[in-house]
């Protein structure tokens, strides 16, 4: 068994696939799902999704971004989540120069609660939102338990 992907609704398909190529995905498909197959599966009528899959340059990883160009959502996410509150959280990526990465994300408008900071088990952390507020966990693996598995 194994996740298959992680899929985000967004507001702007465009400046969000802009933003996760920046933390190492790159587009890999592209598709537009409509129709009675796709209604009864998620169940809303005359849904229309724009859809961009963007695949890990150093992994199988994937992040699917859907826009539902039928739906007005712009306006749903009235308050920010929070991270300890019920459902999905956030999502976790691996970089391999935390400091880099997090400079780049914070130019393209990403916000964070702290710097990095290097955890008891030899590892840099941080959390941002992304331009649609999602929460991002930044990881740095300097020398843990998460190095055996990627050998």
């Amino acid at each position: 068994m194994s996740i298959r992907h992680t899929g985000i609704v967004v507001s702007d398909l465009f400046k969000m696939t802009e933003f996760y190529k920046l933390l190492g995905f790159e587009e890999y498909i592209e598709s537009n799902i409509k129709g009675e197959l796709i209604d009864n599966l998620i169940g809303l009528d005359n849904a229309d999704i724009e859809i961009v899959k963007l695949k890990s340059i150093k992994d199988d990883s994937i992040i699917e971004l859907l826009k539902y160009k039928n739906i007005d959502n712009s306006n749903l996410r009235k308050e920010k989540k929070e991270l300890w509150d019920l459902g999905l959280s956030h999502l976790a990526i691996t970089v391999s120069d935390i400091g880099d990465i997090c400079k780049t994300l914070k130019l393209h408008g990403a916000k964070f609660n702290s710097s990095p900071l290097l955890t008891d088990d030899n590892v840099k952390v941080c959390f941002c939102r992304d331009i649609e507020n999602n929460w991002i966990e930044i990881v740095e693996d300097l020398d843990s338990v998460y190095k055996d598995l990627k050998e």
